[in-house]
């Protein structure tokens, strides 16, 4: 054993690992941990289970368990509960010990008034190898900055909420390597900024069946920082999001300046990274739904951004509900990013004013959709509600750069009644596009179809149905 530090001892399907497999004898002259087993084609979270469990009666200290299946069945990671699934199951109980720690063993009171940072500080401490940490029903009250979920930890709700005790920054921060959460109400009560933090450099991520609501700047000392339920730090990847809640996320400072005016700018889920890394990679956010994201002048429920970086981020935006983003629903500004089956609701009648300029934008939101970027794909998304758009689907917001492989297909974008009375535009691209295909979308209500600049490459545009548009094709400006 002086070759490897970990030796996979067997990899293959399912059905081979229960039937055939037989541990070699020599394996028991060493620690579990020595051994890996991987184990494709394994269809049910139920199976995954008997698996993982059939792994550590195999001493196999390592385990790898996927639905996926030949010819690569190691390509993508599992995501949603087959995945949190795996993580409970392979840090509970067998071989190496049941790594639980449940807050109230700590001195947790749920009260919800009593501080059980400790409680929570103490029982992470107790994981140090990894295991999960168990938070029953009740309201728990930790301080803001104090508690990191780290590498190999898996946060179990069981209907509990965490609220903060005063003000700060963020509640929770998630770091390193096979985390997860699942079953939190994470209630910010307008007392902090963000909800959590997933830190630079994290890998194999997990939030599912999460609630998190009420985030603000609570102090003019925080007027600077953006709102955010969830914010992605750079150079990490593997991240799945699934089937949460965001709710109430609202700037009450100006916190940046656009266009030479303050603005107030706040964020759904931000994935954004700082000048010294790069755009997180291989993100999912699937079956959630979004409300409440605002103001107007700059509230986008989900935001991807780093213009420096030309790599895919292979983001998929998927099955989402959004309703109440008070500027846009989606903001793409980096490269390799599809938005699909998503439903996008605006609900506002006249009723939503910027801060800055209460008349600045007449229409109720600035879009539904905007794409800064290339390789993105905006497919089979339906765009609704009483409310009225500037540009439902919006490409390519200035002449420079050059965007290229933008797909929007598919789509149903209907602006409200009151869309013929303003200048608004269901598909519009304001730069040039290379490789720019818009086909197969039902658009309606609105002044203008699809709008582009001229001087730019047309895009191929085939099968779209028109309803009570006023102008189906036009241009507008020019690129030199």
């Amino acid at each position: 054993m002086s070759a490897a530090d970990v030796i996979v001892t067997f990899e293959g399907d399912a059905s081979a690992y229960q039937s055939s497999y037989s541990a070699p004898s020599w394996i028991a002259n060493y620690s579990p941990d020595r051994f890996w087993h991987l184990v494709y084609n394994v269809a049910t979270a139920q199976q995954m289970r008997t698996i993982v469990q059939l792994s550590k009666e195999r001493r196999a200290g390592w385990v790898y368990v996927t639905p996926n299946n030949l010819p690569n069945p190691w390509d993508t990671l599992p995501t949603g509960p087959y995945w949190f699934g795996e993580l409970a199951t392979a840090t509970s109980n067998g071989e190496r010990g049941e790594r639980r720690a449940d807050v109230r063993a700590f001195g947790a009171t749920g009260d919800g008034m009593t501080d059980d940072t400790a409680a929570f500080t103490q029982a992470l401490a107790s994981l140090s190898e990894g295991g999960i940490l168990v938070v029953p029903p009740s309201v728990r009250r930790i301080k803001p900055g104090a508690l990191t979920i780290p590498s190999k930890t898996v946060v179990l709700g069981e209907r509990a909420t965490i609220k903060p005790i005063g003000t700060g920054f963020d509640l929770i921060e998630m770091q390193g390597a096979d985390v997860g959460m699942t079953g939190i109400t994470i209630d910010g009560e307008n007392h902090v900024v963000r909800g959590e933090t997933i830190v630079a450099g994290s890998k194999n991520v997990l939030l599912a069946r999460d609630t998190l609501q009420n985030f603000t700047q609570p102090t003019v000392a925080d007027a600077s920082q953006t709102p955010a339920a969830i914010r992605i730090d750079g150079d990490s990847k593997q991240i799945a999001i699934e089937s949460i809640t965001i709710a109430n996320v609202n700037a009450v400072y100006s916190n940046a300046i656009t266009g030479g005016n303050p603005s107030y700018v706040a964020r759904g889920i931000w994935i954004s990274a700082y000048s010294q890394s790069t755009t997180s990679k291989e993100i999912t956010i699937r079956g959630s739904h979004f409300s409440g994201v605002g103001p107007k002048d700059d509230g986008d429920c989900i935001v991807i951004q780093d213009p420096k970086d030309a790599s895919l981020a292979n983001l998929t935006i998927e099955g989402n509900t959004f309703d109440g983003c008070a500027k846009r629903a989606i903001k793409i500004q980096a490269p390799g990013v599809t938005v699909r089956n998503n439903r996008i609701i605006n609900p506002f009648d006249g009723n939503n004013p910027l801060k800055t300029n209460p008349v600045g934008l007449p229409q109720d939101m600035f879009s539904a959709i905007s794409a800064y970027a290339s390789h993105v794909t905006i497919s089979d998304n339906t765009i609704s509600g009483v409310g009225t758009f500037y540009i439902g689907i919006d490409v390519s917001g200035s002449c420079a750069p050059t965007l290229d492989a933008v797909a929007i297909r598919g789509n149903r974008v209907r602006m409200g009644s009151k869309a013929l009375q303003q200048d608004t535009s269901l598909i519009r691209s304001s730069g040039p596009v290379t490789n720019y295909t818009i086909a197969g979308n039902t658009l309606a209500n609105a002044q203008h179809g699809i709008v582009t600049p001229t001087g730019v490459p047309q895009p191929t545009m085939e099968r779209n149905h028109f309803t009570n548009v006023t102008t189906t094709f036009g241009t507008i400006g020019s690129c030199p």
